[in-house]
């Protein structure tokens, strides 16, 4: 699929996974099973990082769970998908997770010590690129604070609204977000679709400048996250009825849709996902036959 050198990231409908590193802690915890790696190579590209700030590190977290990774093992492993697939993009979304303790740093400076030999490898502006610029490259979207906010550093996502629709806007970049993840029972499943499936249109009918960031998960004490994406006794979940909504016409773009266990209900999930940019493939194409 050849896509448009020029298309802005937000043109573009693009795979991810809503605490990507989450594999440890239980039913209530769990949102993946999948390696990083592992998400990479069956088409995810944009991941949301959680990072707990911990005697000048970054060890992933889920809330108060440890999963068994740091941000620097996260980055190996995507600048190694990046090397072995140098025509690929990675959005990370990355958040600061969980109580601060034993630092002498600041999370800003913390987060330039990791990047100190790698830099090359991320796209660290406040505009949303074109994909030809970010080809190999990481994408930065900023969801913690920096010490100077006059500093650019990534596509900035502050302020986020916990638990809700809303829109940021910064500097004419215009993000719009669905993140209500209080899904209060496994029988408001259904409600937590609605408000998927309504974002979804939304984004197709929006101009492409807009980057549309669109949660699939939830979680409570009475619907954990698996529950959720899987469904249960006489209810499919989220990730069948996406899946069975990615087969009609195609359209210009959907966002990034972010899912928790991408691999279920099967393989096809991720890629009818992206496959949404065919709309943007074949426009390309035609567009270079006109002007021949």
């Amino acid at each position: 699929m050849t896509l448009d050198e020029q298309a802005a990231l937000s043109a573009l409908t693009i795979p991810g996974t809503h605490d990507t590193c989450a594999r440890y802690g239980g039913d209530l915890a769990e949102c993946q099973t999948l390696s990083v790696t592992d998400q990479l190579n069956i088409g995810i590209r944009a991941l949301d990082i959680r990072c707990r700030h911990y005697k000048d590190q970054f060890p992933i977290h889920h809330e108060i769970i440890y999963q068994h990774i740091d941000f620097g093992q996260v980055q190996q492993e995507c600048i190694a998908f990046l090397q072995a697939n140098p025509s690929e993009t990675i959005v990370m979304h990355i958040k600061k997770e969980y109580d601060d303790a034993d630092n002498k740093k600041t999370f800003e400076q913390v987060f330039d010590g990791y990047l100190a030999d790698t830099q090359q490898f991320w796209y660290l502006g406040n505009a949303i690129p074109a994909l030809g610029k970010v080809r190999g490259k990481i994408v930065l979207l900023r969801r913690f604070d920096l010490d100077n906010p006059q500093t650019v550093k990534g596509i900035n996502a502050n302020p986020w609204v916990d638990n809700a629709s809303f829109t940021i806007d910064n500097l004419g970049v215009q993000l719009d977000i669905q993140d209500q993840y209080n899904v209060p029972t496994i029988f408001n499943i259904g409600h937590k679709w609605d408000l998927v499936r309504a974002f979804l249109t939304t984004a197709a009918a929006a101009q492409p400048s807009i980057l549309f960031i669109n949660f699939t998960s939830g979680a409570s004490g009475g619907a954990y996250p698996n529950a959720i994406a899987k469904g249960f006794a006489g209810c499919d979940g989220i990730n069948k009825w996406l899946l069975a909504d990615m087969t009609p016409l195609p359209v210009e773009r959907y966002g990034i849709v972010y899912l928790n266990f991408p691999e279920y209900p099967n393989a096809e999930l991720v890629p009818a996902i992206y496959d949404k940019n065919l709309f943007v493939a074949r426009r390309v194409r035609e567009d270079a036959l006109v002007s021949k």
